[in-house]
């Protein structure tokens, strides 16, 4: 199951959007982009859609990005010209072309090292770190996560301290120490609670409900996920509540509380189609039939009055049915 977040930090200011979020949002930026001119702003408004759209199609990503790198040479911005060259690599990571994401990354570091912009290298670096932990090499990514939180901390920039100690316990996380995962994700979230970022408590909130889910303590984990849940639904961020009801879901299936579980899992896939996350509606999918296949194997007493509702043969049809329907929209 994937984790929540591995912070990408693109270091350009965010363009106002109101409340809305995923390809609402796309779609907004893409409609004000045809009157922009050729400015500065419009940078930011292509390094946005660039930023974002990973999810959703990240060729068309990596067309804005190279577009922005464009307009930014052309306008002499060098920052600019660097931030749009890390989101074309952030597209290429989503496609795993992780020698073209490298490529990228390293083209902006020398840009960014050209004109000493120190948080630009760190920002950099720590994408550098989230590619390296997408290929399980584990050395480097520690190497370029650290390298990022020494700089983020001599500049004193707490957020992104507190994002970088993220990814770093999320590199723990993977090596299976859930000790420094636990430690470099508590750490994080105390910053986040002094920063009073709501967002990333969440997501805090619920990267330890991982760690615990892993250890199988689950119902620590479920108090975690349930206290990022409830503040994702205050701030209505329904990206990461999509993450978190899924998570909130394969607690329960372990718990072998099946109906609870695909009640969760279901509100899950509903964000992520209304988002249009493709890559989120698959993983929803997955767990759905995942959900239906323990409910339909599963015979240990612990499971006894928690089925869902349904003979066994029809829940192993579902649970061939939602995990060929993952596959497809994989």
């Amino acid at each position: 199951m994937k984790r929540l977040l591995g912070f990408i930090l693109l270091l350009l200011p965010f363009i106002s959007s109101a409340q809305k979020q995923g390809q609402a949002l796309i779609d907004s930026l893409l409609q004000v982009l045809p009157a922009a001119r050729e400015d500065t702003n419009k940078v930011l408004i292509l390094n946005k859609i660039a930023g974002m759209m990973w999810a959703y199609n990240p060729d068309d990503g990596i067309k804005y990005g190279q577009q922005s790198a464009t307009l930014a040479e052309k306008l002499n911005w060098p920052r600019g010209m660097a931030s749009a060259i890390v989101a074309v690599g952030v597209n290429y990571r989503y496609k795993t072309d992780y020698q073209k994401a490298l490529e990228n990354y390293q083209r902006a570091l020398k840009i960014n090292e050209g004109i000493g912009n120190k948080a630009g290298i760190a920002a950099v670096y720590v994408n550098m770190c989230i590619l390296f932990i997408d290929q399980s090499d584990y050395i480097q990514a520690l190497d370029y996560g650290f390298k990022g939180l020494k700089i983020y901390e001599d500049i004193n920039n707490k957020p992104s301290i507190a994002r970088t100690l993220t990814n770093i316990g999320l590199i723990y996380d993977d090596q299976g120490d859930f000790t420094k995962a636990l430690e470099y994700h508590t750490k994080a979230l105390k910053m986040y609670e002094q920063l009073n970022d709501k967002n990333c408590i969440a997501i805090g909130l619920s990267n330890i409900g991982l760690i615990y889910q892993e250890e199988k303590n689950y119902q620590q984990a479920l108090e975690y996920q349930l206290q990022s849940m409830k503040i994702c639904e205050e701030m209505g961020n329904k990206g990461v509540l999509s993450k978190v009801l899924c998570y909130l879901g394969v607690v329960y299936s372990n718990l072998h509380d099946y109906p609870k579980a695909l009640q969760y899992l279901e509100k899950s896939l509903k964000i992520d189609e209304d988002l249009g996350n493709k890559a989120g509606i698959a993983e929803k999918l997955e767990n759905i039939g995942r959900n239906y296949l323990a409910a339909a194997t599963n015979t240990t007493e612990a499971a006894k009055g928690k089925d869902i509702s349904g003979t066994k043969q029809e829940n192993l049809k579902k649970a061939i049915n939602y995990l060929s329907w993952a596959a497809t929209n994989s």
